[in-house]
């Protein structure tokens, strides 16, 4: 039987990474929701289910010999936009579906497999061409169809997903696949003169030759934002300058520390601060004794919303999340209790 799946020509065999990523990240926004509005036995529903689901899935893909997750059920195939439920939490605050250590592993891998074996432009030995589809485990093209498709939107959306990861763990290495991902798309869009598309630039390209394209004028132009809002989101110092407008100078002074989620939390927490300005930031966990256990942040970081990620085995207690913010005004400092249970 064919698993659920968005491709027309490419079909997944019994469950895959794809849907099963998607629906996880429908129960991590169910559950959101259903807290928001208060539904308390609901949200302990959810929550069950997407504690089981989120393990499932990491065991039935995730092959230790090749450090990525497999396409489905039945093959060893890497995907490259196979964690679209993964992008979809990364943009909207929600917890991560994998183990982010993984996540970044697979991201790797689909650079090895579907950016850089394909035809290189540059010189540099590494394909100038976006992330074709997919690939077998040995390297080699799948039986033909879209899975050898370069699609314009997913390889935007997936170097979006690089991006993000390799800031979250500090991994440059990632954050210079991203842009060479990009700059694939962009170099057969706008400087390759045998395809130069311009404006009419294609849903896909066939992986050996860029100018054997399918359904112009249909690049998904919303996919190249997810990159840019990775890089520099230029909403946030927007929202800092609509504050001021508004005469809310008073607050927009102070730096917020949002309740970190989930909480109490189990494999990682997210911890969300907004900056009214640029400024040093300093955040730490520490026990209830006052020990430091970690130190997430030190660094000077720009005006906005900003987003880091608490995944360490601690033991099971309490925790304090401290940020510091030295910036021109002077010191500020906020504080949050957050539970771990394991």
């Amino acid at each position: 039987d064919h698993g659920n799946t968005t491709y027309d020509t490419w079909g997944f065999v019994g469950d895959n990474l794809l849907s099963g990523g998607l629906w996880i990240g429908a129960l991590q926004a169910m559950a959101r929701l259903a807290a928001a509005m208060g539904e308390t036995g609901l949200k302990a529903e959810v929550e069950r289910t997407l504690a089981v689901a989120k393990q499932v899935l990491d065991n039935l893909f995730w092959l230790e010999d090749l450090q990525y997750y497999r396409l489905d059920a039945h093959s060893t195939a890497i995907m490259a936009d196979g964690l679209n439920g993964q992008r979809y939490c990364e943009t909207t605050g929600l917890e991560p579906i994998l183990p982010p250590s993984r996540i970044a592993s697979h991201l790797h891998q689909v650079f090895e497999r579907c950016v850089a074996p394909l035809a290189d432009y540059t010189g540099d030995g590494i394909g100038d061409m976006g992330a074709v589809n997919g690939r077998k485990a040995d390297g080699s093209p799948l039986p033909s169809g879209q899975p050898n498709e370069v699609w314009t939107g997913s390889s935007y959306f997936v170097a979006a997903s690089m991006y993000h990861w390799g800031k979250e763990l500090g991994d440059e290495t990632l954050m210079q696949r991203a842009l060479h991902t990009a700059y694939g798309v962009y170099y057969q869009t706008w400087v390759n003169e045998r395809t130069a598309y311009f404006f009419n630039t294609p849903e896909a390209w066939y992986f050996a030759d860029p100018a054997q394209y399918r359904a112009e004028q249909y690049q998904r132009p919303r996919a190249v934002w997810e990159l840019l809002l990775e890089i520099d989101n230029p909403f946030d110092t927007l929202a800092v300058a609509v504050r001021e407008l508004r005469g809310d100078c008073g607050a927009a002074l102070e730096p917020t520390l949002r309740q970190n989620w989930p909480n109490p939390f189990n494999a990682g927490t997210a911890i969300v601060y907004d900056l009214p300005e640029e400024g040093h930031v300093v955040m730490t966990v520490h026990n209830t004794a006052g020990r430091l256990v970690r130190e997430l942040v030190n660094a000077t970081q720009r005006a906005g919303s900003h987003r880091v990620l608490w995944d360490d085995l601690a033991p099971s207690g309490v925790y304090f999340c401290r940020l510091s913010v030295r910036t021109r005004a002077g010191e500020a400092v906020k504080t949050m209790k957050m539970v771990r249970l394991r």
